[in-house]
C-alpha cells in the first residue's frame, strides 16, 4: 500500500495522550482515548492490506498472520522479556503473582478478558499492573482472527452488500457497546464484540478510499480539521468518569476516521501530522506504548512513584529509551527480516509457550512467596503485608457492620442521624465510625453513590447512575438525615456536575460533610520495600509520606476550593490527617505488623479502628462545624 506520512503522525497524536494520561497528567485526562485513535487506524491499515491481497489475488491468510506476527510478536516479547527480572527483583510476592496471571493471559491474546474479570482500567490499583495497557493488544489480535476471513468471503458479494453488511456489524456493535456500558462497563471496555465497531469504523474508510484515492481539497481539508478537533476535545475533556466506551467514544472514533478520510491530500492538517517530530513519535508509536505503562507501574510498585513533575519526566524519558531501543534493535530488523515461516511461527510458539509456563508458576508458587520472603531478615519479614489474608478478615469484619448499613432510622430516637455517601470508601467510613458508635448520640447509615453518579442535571448518565442517584435522594434514610458525608476515591474528578449535587444537600437544609482523599502508591508492595531495607522508624515514615499521591490531593485541592467559592458551609475533612503529619512529612501506616491499609487507600480492620477513634476524638458531628473547618484545613500541595 501506498505509505502515508500523515497516518505515523496521526500514531503520535495517539499515543503521547495515552502515555501523558497514565503518567497523570490532568490536562490529558482523556488521554484513554488514543487506544480508540490506534483502533481505527489499525482498521484502515489491515484493511488496506487485506483489500489489495484479496484484488490481486495474492490472498493468503498465512502469510497475512506470518506478517501479523513479525510486526508485533517481537517487541511485545522484548517488553515482556525484560520485564520479568524486575519484577522478581522488586516487587513483592502479591504483585509478582498478579503479574503472573497477567503475563499468561498477554502471551496467550486474552489479557481484556482477564482485566475485565481482574481489574477495572480506572480503579485505584490499575496504574499498578505493568501489563495492563495490553488489553488493547489482545483486541486487536482477536480482531485478526475474525475480520480477514470474514472480509474474504464478503468479497464473494457486490460491493453494496459489503458495505451494508460491515455497517450493520459495525452499528450493532455500537449499539452493544452503549447499551452495555450502562450495565457492565468493565464488559463494554474490554470486549472485541463492543470495540469491534471501532475498528471497522476503520475499514469502512479503507473500502471507500480504495476505489476513490482522495476527496475535494476544500471537503478534505474540513473533514480533517473537524476531526482533529473532535480527537483533541476528547482528550483534554473526557476524564474516568466519563461513561465510556459507547456514544462517548464515538468523538475520537469518528474524529480519526475524518481525519484519515480528509488528509489524503495535501492541505494544513496532512502537513501538521506529516511533520517529522510527528512522523518519528509515531513510528515509535508501538514500542512506546508497550514500555511506558511498564515502566510507570513498576516504579510505583517499588515505591518510587511517579508524582511529582521531575518524576514524571524521568519515568517517560527511560520510556522513550526503552521504545528507541525496541524499534531500532528489536521492531524493524524482525519486521524485515527474511526469516523463513515456519521459524517465524516456530519461534512464536516457543517463546509464547515458555512465557505460558513463566506465568502459571509464578501464579501457583503465590508469587513465589516462600522464596521471596526467605530473602527477608526474620525480624522484618512480619511487616510483609499479606493482602489475601487481610482481604478475608476485612471481609469477615466488614460483614458484621455493613448488611445493616441501610437501616431505616431508628424511629423516635434524638440521636443525630448521619448519612454516609460515596464508593468503597464510604464502605470504609461506616465501618470505621461504627467501631466507635457514641451509641444514643449519632447513629450512623451509609448508601452507595459513585462520583459518576453524583449529577442532579442527569445528563449522560448511566441507566445505573440514575437509578443509584435516584434511590439516594428519594430514600427515607436521605430525607430523615441530619448530616451528609461525603467521601469518595476524588483523585481523578474536579468535576462541575458534583456541584449540582453539593446545591441539592445544601439546598435541603443537610449539614455537609466532605472528606479527601487518603490513597498513597499500593501499601502492600510498601511493606515489602520497608522489610526488604530495614528502615527505622524515622525512615519508614518519612518514606510512607513521600509515596503519598500527590498528584490525586492537589486535584481534591482543586475541587474543594471550587466548592468554597460557591458555599462556604461545607465541612471539608483532611481523612490523611488521621495517619499523617503534614509538618514533618511523615506517615504512620501501621501498629505493629497491623498495616492500616490493604491496597492504595481500602482501610484494614486495624486501619478501620485507627480512623474511627481518630474520628471520634475530633467530635466531628458536634453543633459547631466550624471549628472543624478550622481544625481540619491542611496547607495545599
Amino acid at each position: 500500500m501506498k505509505y502515508r506520512a500523515e497516518i505515523d503522525g496521526l500514531r503520535a497524536i495517539a499515543v503521547v495522550p495515552v502515555v501523558l494520561f497514565h503518567a497523570g497528567f490532568q490536562f490529558f485526562s482523556g488521554g484513554f482515548v488514543g487506544v480508540d485513535v490506534f483502533f481505527v487506524i489499525s482498521g484502515y491499515l489491515i484493511t488496506t492490506i487485506l483489500i489489495e491481497d484479496i484484488e490481486n489475488k495474492r490472498f493468503n491468510l498465512v502469510n497475512f498472520y506470518e506478517r501479523r506476527a513479525k510486526r508485533i510478536l517481537p517487541a511485545l516479547f522484548f517488553f515482556l522479556i525484560v520485564t520479568v527480572p524486575f519484577v522478581l527483583i522488586l516487587f513483592p510476592p502479591h504483585a509478582i503473582k498478579n503479574f503472573a496471571q497477567s503475563l499468561f493471559a498477554t502471551s496467550l491474546f486474552v489479557s481484556n478478558i482477564f482485566f475485565y474479570l481482574e481489574t477495572d482500567y480506572f480503579n485505584d490499583l490499575s496504574d499498578m499492573a505493568p501489563l495492563l495497557h495490553t488489553w488493547s493488544l489482545a483486541v486487536e489480535e482477536q480482531f485478526y482472527l475474525v475480520f480477514p476471513p470474514l472480509l474474504w468471503l464478503l468479497y464473494k458479494v457486490h460491493i453494496s452488500m459489503r458495505v451494508f453488511l460491515i455497517g450493520s456489524l459495525t452499528l450493532m456493535s455500537l449499539v452493544a457497546s452503549q447499551y452495555i456500558v450502562s450495565i457492565d462497563p468493565p464488559f463494554s471496555f474490554y470486549m472485541l464484540f463492543t470495540r469491534f465497531w471501532e475498528l471497522s469504523v476503520g475499514s469502512i474508510v479503507a473500502i471507500f478510499l480504495f476505489k476513490r484515492n482522495d476527496l475535494p481539497s476544500g471537503v478534505g481539508l474540513t473533514l480533517s480539521l473537524a476531526g482533529l478537533m473532535m480527537v483533541t476535545y476528547s482528550v483534554v475533556t473526557y476524564t474516568k468518569n466519563t461513561v465510556f466506551p459507547g456514544l462517548s467514544a464515538g468523538l475520537p472514533v469518528f474524529g480519526t476516521a475524518l481525519i484519515i478520510l480528509g488528509a489524503t491530500r495535501e492541505n494544513f492538517v496532512q502537513r501538521l501530522l506529516s511533520n517529522a517530530v510527528l512522523v518519528k513519535v509515531g513510528l515509535l508509536s508501538y514500542s512506546l506504548y508497550l514500555s511506558h505503562n511498564i515502566v510507570f507501574s513498576v516504579a510505583r510498585n517499588s515505591g518510587f512513584g511517579v508524582d511529582d513533575i521531575s518524576e514524571k519526566l524521568l519515568a517517560i524519558l527511560i520510556s522513550v529509551i526503552f521504545a528507541v531501543f525496541s524499534y531500532r534493535y528489536i521492531e524493524t530488523p524482525f519486521r524485515h527480516s527474511s526469516v523463513s515461516r515456519s521459524m517465524t511461527f516456530g519461534s512464536s510458539f516457543l517463546t509464547i509457550s515458555v512465557l505460558v509456563v513463566v506465568g502459571y508458576y509464578g501464579h501457583q508458587s503465590d508469587g513465589l512467596k516462600r522464596i521471596i520472603i526467605s530473602r527477608l531478615l526474620e525480624s522484618h519479614d512480619g511487616l510483609v503485608l499479606d493482602t489475601k489474608m487481610a482481604l478475608t478478615e476485612r471481609g469477615k469484619y466488614w460483614d458484621e457492620f455493613l448488611p445493616f448499613a441501610g437501616n431505616n432510622y431508628s424511629p423516635n430516637s434524638s440521636a443525630r442521624k448521619v448519612l454516609i455517601l460515596g464508593d468503597s470508601k464510604s464502605e470504609d467510613m461506616y465501618v470505621s465510625m461504627m467501631t466507635i458508635s457514641a451509641g444514643d448520640q449519632h447513629e450512623y447509615r451509609r448508601l452507595r453513590l459513585d462520583i459518576a453518579c453524583m449529577d442532579m442535571r442527569f445528563i449522560g448518565l448511566s441507566e445505573a447512575c440514575s437509578e443509584q442517584l435516584l434511590g439516594v435522594v428519594q430514600s427515607t434514610l436521605y430525607k430523615e438525615s441530619d448530616d451528609i458525608v461525603l467521601t469518595a476515591t476524588w483523585q481523578f474528578t474536579a468535576d462541575p456536575a458534583i456541584e449540582t449535587f453539593v446545591d441539592r444537600l445544601i439546598g435541603d437544609g443537610k449539614r455537609l460533610f466532605v472528606f479527601s482523599t487518603s490513597n498513597f502508591n499500593d501499601v502492600a508492595s510498601l511493606s515489602y520495600v520497608v522489610a526488604k531495607r530495614g528502615y527505622d522508624v524515622d525512615e519508614e515514615e518519612a518514606y510512607l509520606f513521600k509515596n503519598m499521591r500527590l498528584d490525586w490531593r492537589r486535584i481534591f485541592d482543586t475541587f474543594r476550593r471550587r466548592l468554597e467559592k460557591s458555599n462556604n458551609q461545607i465541612v471539608f475533612v483532611e481523612k490523611l490527617a488521621a495517619f499523617c503529619d503534614f509538618s514533618k512529612e511523615t506517615c504512620r501506616l501501621r501498629s505493629g505488623n497491623d498495616w492500616f491499609f490493604w491496597d492504595s487507600g481500602h482501610l484494614t480492620i486495624e486501619g478501620a479502628k485507627h480512623f474511627g477513634k481518630y474520628l471520634g476524638d475530633l467530635k466531628l458531628f458536634e453543633d459547631e462545624p466550624s471549628k472543624m473547618r478550622k481544625l481540619q484545613r491542611q496547607k495545599d500541595l
